[in-house]
């Protein structure tokens, strides 16, 4: 999939930010009351010392009135519940979890990290791009700009071009070059799926160039926009739709719309970030058989939020 604008995972700026939870007095209805499946509350957040007992539903970067301590670290927040802060991930470095919740990457002094969250293992990675990293669908690998390391061997790949995101099958790179077929000052989006290795598998364009904000499946068969209509004070998503072939209607509660789809989370599902009322923000599942939100979603809890193991 191409991740915000691509690939997120993701430090998106929330428009409403909230205190962490351990300092809130009632600040307004919580996201469950109105998205099924969201966490209302956290227990305290407290320093995570070794292995994660559960995967990471979400990380986020905290507000806090004095800007000290904790608060300058990413917290974890597990799929059970609990809450922790990381030592050593700075909260104004880049951070990105594995899909499944159970690894994270991060900047530590000059260079990346990998914090393998349930085992508590931390290792160097031998990549030098600041480009933000993506993990591969199984977690196995991470692209970063024209590098792709193996975390099981610890070997690292040159790619002809700079990772966007990841299919089940290689890591995708993209060009923008000029349409010789079309008259006018035209240019077409052209991918590249690669092997982790760097191997060419395939190249290929978007049906009607939906390339410019197109999110694409694990398969690398379906992509996936957003149509949009422009109303007296705001923007509306009025469908999502599928390589120009089908248009799901999104079945939200009411006053929330889509923003961005961020990720695939399998072929007939869409991790997409939400807008509320009162510019409230959310993440949420969005099964694409009935166009509605999966049980799960999460509320914006601090300036920015990346989320790993949602479902």
């Amino acid at each position: 999939m191409i991740r915000r604008g691509l690939a997120a995972g993701v430090l998106m700026i929330a428009a409403w930010v909230v205190l962490p939870v351990w300092q809130q007095q009632d600040q307004g209805p919580p996201m469950a009351r109105s998205m099924p499946g969201a966490t209302a509350s956290l227990a305290p957040a407290t320093e995570l010392k070794g292995p994660a007992p559960a995967p990471i539903r979400y990380a986020y970067q905290p507000e806090c009135l004095d800007q000290s301590g904790p608060c300058l670290r990413w917290h974890l927040v597990s799929t059970r519940g609990e809450q922790w802060w990381l030592p050593g991930a700075s909260a104004q470095e880049t951070f990105v979890l594995s899909d499944d919740g159970t690894r994270a990457a991060y900047r530590r002094g000059k260079g990346l990290v990998l914090h393998d969250l349930m085992s508590g293992k931390v290792t160097p990675l031998p990549v030098k791009g600041y480009e933000e990293p993506i993990f591969s669908l199984d977690g196995r690998h991470l692209a970063v700009g024209r590098e792709v390391a193996d975390l099981a061997t610890g070997r690292v790949h040159r790619l002809n071009g700079v990772a966007r995101a990841w299919t089940s099958s290689g890591v995708i790179t993209s060009t923008l070059e000029p349409d010789d077929r079309t008259p006018g000052q035209v240019n077409v989006t052209f991918f590249t799926v690669s092997s982790p290795e760097g191997r060419r598998l395939r190249r290929f364009t978007a049906p009607g160039d939906l390339s410019s904000d197109g999110v694409l499946s694990p398969s690398g068969r379906q992509f996936a926009t957003l149509t949009r209509e422009v109303m007296p004070t705001s923007v509306t998503t009025t469908s999502i739709l599928l390589s120009r072939e089908r248009a799901v209607t999104p079945r939200l509660p009411a006053g929330w719309t889509i923003t961005t789809i961020l990720r695939w989370t399998g072929e007939d599902t869409l991790l997409v970030r939400l807008r509320g009322p009162v510019n409230r923000i959310a993440y949420t599942i969005v099964d694409l058989t009935t166009g509605r939100p999966l049980p799960g979603g999460v509320e914006e809890r601090g300036l920015s939020t990346v989320i790993g193991h949602l479902d």
